[in-house]
């Protein structure tokens, strides 16, 4: 019975806990998570789905709670909402992890939420270490190309080696600089694979890519 009592008592303080804390479960929010993924799908086929009052009311109150759904739908459908759109994308990234059921459009989120407040769009104060958080997640957790290039041209005068890694990544994943940073950072060193990750740069239309394999070849 004690045991029982005591684990109850357990339980109602770490609800009051959380409560305290503004912490959200997965699922306290069920229809901000429905209508989040109705955007998923209108964003494919181009119907998206209206928001009503009391629904965009409940998923204001869901993001406040620290729910990622909740604040997906205010970013998508709220005309006024209370953070600006970097901040609030930042707070999706933040939020985020690999589980989430779109990661192409959380990579996205992340690397747009850095790249506005490296730039110090809509007043966010610029930070670029906080940028470079969230760009950084962006490669790692979610696979967007275009954070992965951005990260190797920003370690590409700090550290090659990191550089590399980034721009390895990318061109892995397709991404349109990611092979053409690899040729140039091999290109005055290793000639066999500056050749190799330029040839690939310049057949997904890298002009840039096309121009330095001129060059190389000219050599």
């Amino acid at each position: 019975m004690y045991k029982i009592m005591k684990t109850k008592i357990f339980c109602l303080s770490l609800s009051f806990c959380l409560t305290l804390l503004n912490i959200s479960h997965a699922g306290d929010f069920p229809r901000c998570e429905e209508l989040a993924n109705g955007y998923f799908k209108s964003s494919t086929n181009g119907n998206e789905e209206q928001i009503n009052d009391k629904d965009l009311s409940l998923c204001r109150t869901a993001c406040k709670a620290n729910d990622i759904y909740g604040c997906f739908v205010v970013l998508h459908k709220d005309p006024h909402p209370e953070l600006d759109s970097d901040a609030l994308q930042g707070k999706i990234c933040n939020l985020s992890n690999s589980n989430f059921p779109n990661t192409k459009l959380m990579g996205y989120i992340c690397f747009a939420s850095g790249l506005g407040i490296a730039l110090n769009h809509n007043e966010v104060k610029q930070n670029l270490d906080l940028a470079k958080t969230f760009i950084e997640k962006a490669c790692n957790t979610f696979n967007d190309s275009r954070s992965c290039e951005f990260m190797g041209q920003l370690e590409e005068t700090l550290n090659k080696d990191i550089a590399k890694k980034y721009y390895e990544k990318a061109c892995s994943l397709d991404g349109i600089s990611g092979c053409y940073g690899l040729g140039k950072l091999y290109f005055s060193n290793d000639k066999q694979q500056a050749r190799k990750y330029l040839e690939k740069s310049c057949a997904k239309e890298q002009p840039l890519g096309c121009l330095l394999l001129e060059e190389l070849n000219r050599q």
